[in-house]
């Protein structure tokens, strides 16, 4: 068995491990999301190097227009999104591309994984020492936009990503998004995956 076979088999094990997991935790449908992440990531690394230019691009674009928009508006996103996918497309080696097109993907399963474990987890982020009413629960819930299910959720909460750019209100610090938190901590996170890199 070449090491190449071993990795993979290594890896349908986990990935079946994790499913039944999730299948016993949580249900059917998010295992079956799950199930389809994994296939949308795994199928990157035997992406053709013409397909993995294209889709790296294509992703790297859509990213930079989600969070060029909320930066500049509609029109600027959308411009420098165009502008960096020409770019990327045209000088970008192709192992840097096909990082790009297994970025997305990774990203969205690890946001969807991390929903499902929220939602397997036992207890409440809003339960406190004192009792709360029902109504306060449901107003809080309102407020985060907290869903019956981990997949409404997940759902719900890429909408927000992709459409206002926005991660929404951080329950930890009261008054706060979470990507005043993330971005105030960006440069030096930035600089440290730099270095690292």
């Amino acid at each position: 068995m070449t090491a190449g076979q071993k990795r993979l088999l290594i890896g349908g094990t986990v990935g079946l491990l994790l499913l039944l997991w999730i299948v016993v935790g949580v249900g059917w449908t998010e295992a079956i999301l799950v199930g389809v992440l994994i296939s949308l990531l795994s199928a990157t690394a035997w992406m053709p190097g013409r397909l993995a230019r294209v889709v790296g691009s294509a992703y790297l674009a859509l990213v930079v227009g989600i969070f060029g928009r909320v930066a500049w508006g509609t029109g600027g996103g959308v411009a420098l999104a165009i502008v960096i996918g020409v770019l990327a497309w045209r000088f970008l080696p192709t192992r840097v591309q096909r990082r790009f097109a297994f970025m997305l993907p990774s990203m969205v399963l690890l946001i969807f994984v991390t929903c499902t474990l929220m939602y397997m987890a036992p207890g409440s982020p809003f339960a406190q020492e004192r009792a709360t009413t029902s109504q306060a629960l449901a107003a809080q819930q309102a407020r985060f936009k907290i869903e019956d299910t981990a997949t409404a959720f997940f759902f719900s909460y890429m909408d927000g990503l992709v459409t206002e750019g926005t991660m929404g209100p951080s329950v930890m610090v009261k008054g706060r998004t979470v990507e005043e938190l993330v971005f105030k901590a960006l440069p030096v996170s930035m600089s440290l995956g730099l270095l690292a890199l």
